[in-house]
């Protein structure tokens, strides 16, 4: 049976679309085949171009990179035969919290921050004040393990959002917005080591940063009543509003973009446990909605991401709600919802990452966790007690960098920068 028939006999298999059950019995098996005899023909990354080959793999269990115990001599964690935490080059940047940062393909750059005092987990701190925001900024490559100074940002900036065009990255300052003061839009050329400014951000509450070519779509933090979600145009600097969604208000809300379209995710805002995702699909041409199946169970995460050929989401928190499954996939190609089996890792069992995406044979959703949709490759990442809260981070697709942040004491920040580079998928 090759590859094709194989994916047509296991979607004859598929349950009905409001019920996640466990793959067929013999499904894993034979998918683990048909992956290894691939791998066995070429030895490459999973692209978009391919995605759709291997599309059925995430209905066998995901395999976790998750956290262990904390190594308490504060040098990088040993080595449990996956690796570990190694130091890399010293940064020009001074320790600080906060920063803005982008993966490019090339380089991870990193902007702006703070040096205010950090604030341990729990507390009830306040915020950094105008004397305590930086605007500098550097690129690091991990290929040389070199960093580079980059051109001040226009203004010091400190929790800014970023995202990356392709060309340049893109980031969203809100922070001055609730006091009256105009947020900031900026636009960082890496080539030319140059910024220009944008129209501002239109609402205070937009997260997200979605890039599809020609875009960047931004979404509320939670639905309110008078708002909506935005795109901006970094080619004329503009914002433009989005029709409104076919749903009540909403939250928890992602837009997750699969090639041609997005596929948008929000969770009603009615109480329970059962609360479901509501599911629809925008295309940004048309500026059209078309509603398609809520998710059969509530989620306990925010993060999604498009991994070969589903949109995925692997939270769990074995801590709670133990008998109902929290992670899921979205097949766009049929409309159909897939439970993805538990692997007994809460996301943020290791490092205190933010979401990092999809890469090769990896998925980096928030926490420290690494999912692999090959249920034979599960890894234990080595934690990363020197940097508990990371100002920086970024996923390469081969290694984990991450930099800065409050120290493991939260007493004062650090310059200390890190990377991992986890096994490959079958090795």
């Amino acid at each position: 049976m090759d590859d094709t028939e194989l994916q047509h006999a296991l979607r004859r298999q598929l349950p009905a679309l409001t019920t996640p059950v466990a793959p067929p019995e013999d499904a894993a098996s034979r998918v683990r085949r048909a992956v290894w005899r691939r791998r066995r023909r070429a030895r490459v990354a999973v692209g978009a171009g391919v995605a759709a080959t291997l599309a059925l793999v995430v209905l066998v269990p995901l395999a976790v990179a998750g956290g262990i115990g904390s190594d308490s001599s504060g040098d990088p964690a040993d080595d449990d035969g996956v690796g570990r935490w190694e130091p890399i080059a010293p940064s020009p940047l001074s320790a600080r919290a906060g920063s803005a940062s982008v993966w490019t393909g090339e380089e991870m750059i990193v902007v702006g921050g703070n040096v205010g005092p950090p604030c341990p987990p729990t507390a009830d701190c306040g915020g950094p004040g105008p004397d305590q925001l930086l605007a500098d900024g550097a690129a690091y490559d991990p290929r040389t393990d070199t960093w580079r100074p980059i051109e001040d940002a226009p203004v010091p900036l400190t929790n800014a959002r970023a995202a990356w065009t392709g060309q340049e990255m893109v980031v969203l300052d809100t922070q001055a917005m609730p006091y009256g003061e105009p947020g900031h839009t900026f636009a960082y050329d890496p080539d030319a080591d140059a910024w220009r400014e944008l129209e501002p951000p239109p609402n205070v509450f937009l997260i997200g940063g979605v890039w599809n070519g020609q875009e960047l779509f931004y979404w509320q933090s939670e639905e309110r009543a008078g708002s909506a979600d935005w795109s901006l145009d970094p080619s004329t600097g503009r914002w433009t509003r989005l029709p409104d969604d076919p749903f009540d208000p909403t939250f928890d809300r992602a837009y997750v973009w699969i090639g041609d379209r997005f596929v948008f995710l929000g969770l009603e805002k009615r109480g329970g446990d059962d609360k479901a995702f509501q599911v629809a699909e925008y295309d940004p041409e048309s500026r059209t909605w078309t509603r398609r199946p809520e998710s059969p169970v509530g989620f306990g995460g925010v993060d999604w991401f498009f991994h070969q050929g589903y949109v995925v989401n692997p939270y769990e928190d074995p801590r709670f709600d133990s008998e109902r499954p929290r992670g899921g996939a979205y097949d766009p190609a049929t409309g159909m919802w897939l439970a993805t089996p538990k692997s007994g890792h809460y996301v943020y069992d290791s490092c205190q990452l933010g979401p990092l995406g999809s890469a090769g044979d990896w998925v980096a959703p928030a926490g420290g966790v690494l999912y692999s949709l090959e249920p034979a490759d599960t890894v234990v990442a080595p934690e990363c007690p020197q940097l508990p809260e990371p100002a920086a981070a970024a996923w390469t697709g081969e290694q984990v960098v991450i930099w800065g942040g409050p120290n493991r004491a939260y007493k004062a920040n650090t310059d200390l920068g890190l990377s991992w580079t986890p096994p490959r998928a079958g090795d």
